[in-house]
């Protein structure tokens, strides 16, 4: 073990397409620095999220566990369930802890600030959050003082703010002493309002919009050339291009303290952006195709080893928290679901793991998992009327990256299909996992009065909390029980 532990700098961004990047081959998005990072780093060509929402997601990287476990099965469910957190560990073996960003780990209570202690689930040291608000601008972004709870302006667009309050964190800390820091961005997240103005729910700088020459945007693969998809296109880029800017200022400000030479860079996302708007919907996760799905991963270790380098080895949420604590000198705690795979990593073993498990429990309920070859998942209680939004899914990862040609039941395919239907159950009866219908959980684990008409935990109510009375895991175990 060395003899000061490495600094943690883990940054991510909310709703962010593994493909849209520079480095990853998109001809007109605009990401120097991230593809910087990329040369620097050594990039997980097939990371996913293990659930391709955001609170789960999150709750799943701070714990390492599986959503049914840590109880955030759905959005605007507070993380309450106790189990050793990131931040702990990194507490325990004498690191400062910071969090500044995008929480949405407090139940329905966005718009009020996370109290000291428990809720904050280990970030002891900084914790700068406006909690979970959909509007960046300049004339509204605001956090809330770790101590007083107070509201207060940033003045700026929220992702410049919060880039700075990071800045200072920097300025601040000892060369002597550990720390880790985590940066959570809402962009390229929608915005709000899907007004044309706001570019349909992607508002974003002026200067970063100017960038674009619109002429030039393109819709995603696959979805239907509208000036509504493009223009919602033409935001996403954008702000997607304002948090490099963001990221640039960080890591300048990393090498002009030394810092660079003993931190451990780690940038991701929570979950992927379909980008599309089809008969006035909305579709932008809660899916298993690649777009929703697939999330950028890049390791910088301090040293260089590994710069430029690729790794096509499944790697999934509940795998962030073992492996970066092992890459730190830290034994994982034995609460964490997922794997250390940072000897895999280091190694470039491409076969520690054969497949990474992904679930939805919410309206949009399946169970399934991702290889490197295959992108697989199934609804049994699936309604007939769905028609294209079928969860029932089968992509080949190779001949069909963006998930275009939905192979499920189609001929040729049943043997893999079965197969990977039999890898997707086990990794269910590794958590206990039954799949008890979304409808039942809710009500089994939600007061009545959280739920609103839609079927989702009603957070715009001033008195939702979405507090659980039960753990999601625990129902669903009684569940299977009385099923038989």
């Amino acid at each position: 073990m060395p003899e000061r532990r490495p600094n943690v700098l883990l940054v991510f961004a909310d709703q962010w397409r593994a493909q849209a990047m520079g480095y990853a081959g998109d001809p007109v998005v605009q990401t120097p620095n991230l593809d910087r990072l990329a040369r620097e780093s050594l990039r997980l060509t097939h990371a996913v999220a293990g659930c391709s929402v955001c609170s789960p997601a999150r709750a799943s990287l701070l714990t390492g566990q599986y959503p049914l476990t840590h109880g955030v099965f759905v959005n605007d469910v507070p993380l309450r369930h106790r189990a050793v957190s990131l931040a702990d560990a990194f507490n325990r073996a004498g690191y400062d802890t910071a969090y500044i960003g995008k929480w949405h780990l407090y139940g329905g209570y966005w718009y009020k600030p996370v109290p000291a202690g428990a809720f904050r689930y280990g970030f002891d040291d900084l914790f700068l959050s406006n909690n979970c608000d959909l509007n960046y601008q300049p004339n509204h972004a605001y956090f809330y003082d770790q101590n007083t709870g107070q509201r207060k302006k940033f003045n700026e667009w929220e992702q410049d703010g919060q880039t700075r309050q990071a800045l200072e964190f920097l300025d601040r800390v000892k060369e002597d002493e550990p720390w880790s820091l985590f940066v959570s961005w809402h962009p390229p997240h929608n915005h709000k309002t899907r007004a044309p103005k706001d570019y349909y729910g992607y508002s974003a700088p002026q200067k970063a919009l100017d960038l674009y020459d619109y002429d030039q945007v393109r819709v995603r693969e696959g979805t239907t050339p509208t000036e509504q998809n493009r223009r919602m296109m033409h935001g996403y880029m954008a702000l997607v291009s304002s948090i490099d800017e963001c990221f640039g200022k960080i890591m300048k400000k990393l090498k002009e303290r030394g810092l660079d030479k003993n931190t451990i860079v780690v940038y991701t996302a929570d979950h992927g952006d379909m980008l599309k708007i089809e008969d006035g919907n909305v579709f932008v996760k809660s899916r298993a195709e690649s777009a929703a799905s697939q999330v950028p991963f890049m390791i910088r270790f301090p040293d260089g080893r590994l710069a430029g380098n690729r790794n096509a080895l499944p790697f999934g949420t509940l795998d962030i928290m073992p492996t970066l604590l092992s890459m730190t000198g830290i034994q994982p705690p034995e609460t964490c679901h997922g794997q250390d795979l940072s000897q895999a990593l280091l190694s470039g073993d491409e076969s520690a793991q054969e497949s990474v498990p992904m679930m939805m429990s919410s309206l949009d309920q399946w169970r399934g998992i991702a290889t490197k070859d295959w992108i697989y998942s199934c609804n049994p209680y699936e309604a007939k009327n769905l028609g294209s939004r079928t969860y029932n899914v089968l992509y080949d990862r190779r001949a069909d990256p963006g998930c275009l040609n939905n192979l499920f039941g189609q001929p040729g395919h049943a043997d893999i299909q079965a197969e990977l239907h039999k890898k997707a159950r086990a990794w269910m009866a590794r958590f206990d996992d039954p799949f008890m219908p979304y409808g039942a959980l809710l009500k089994a684990t939600i007061d009545p009065a959280d739920i609103g008409k839609a079927g989702y935990v009603d957070f715009w109510k001033k008195s939702s909390s979405g507090i659980l009375r039960r753990r999601p895991i625990d129902a669903a175990k009684s569940w299977a029980d009385q099923k038989g």
